[in-house]
């Protein structure tokens, strides 16, 4: 995937579903809001005093919104770490296996020009290896 610049990248987030759904879902929401406040506090209405649970539940839902939130997102930051670790892991694999195959050419009795030739396919092939690997890892939704 080439690179994009701030740029396309900002636009890509504004066109994508999720910003959308949540951008209409606080448009909904702040209207409602608003209707509300001008209801209860401009024409006195005060009908919201009576469906407002007391303090005290309110500050439980808080605490316990938070605490889920928290746990959510660390649970997330731990798999990302992980995810990168592994991908950390897996290049240092490929590079292992390709110095150890670099090495045996060393003592290999072969003529120079044809241990150059393996070495520099070698390479090539390694690295196309851990490309595909790194593809495969993208998913299928980077194939359209």
């Amino acid at each position: 995937m080439a690179h994009l610049g701030m740029r396309e990248a900002f636009c890509a987030m504004l066109k994508s579903r999720a910003f959308l759904a949540s951008f209409v879902v606080a448009t909904v929401s702040g209207s409602l809001s608003g209707v509300l406040y001008y209801f209860e506090q401009v024409l006195g209405y005060a009908f919201l005093r009576q469906s407002v649970p007391t303090d005290v539940v309110f500050n439980v839902f808080i605490v316990f919104s938070s605490l889920v939130a928290a746990f959510r997102t660390s649970h997330a930051l731990v798999r990302y770490t992980d995810a990168a670790a592994y991908l950390h892991k897996l290049s240092a694999c490929w590079f292992d296996s390709a110095s150890t195959l670099m090495a045996f050419c060393r003592v290999s009795e072969s003529p120079p020009e044809e241990i150059f030739k393996f070495q520099q396919t070698l390479v090539r092939l390694v690295s196309l290896m851990s490309a595909l690997s790194l593809d495969g890892l993208q998913g299928a939704a980077a194939d359209g």
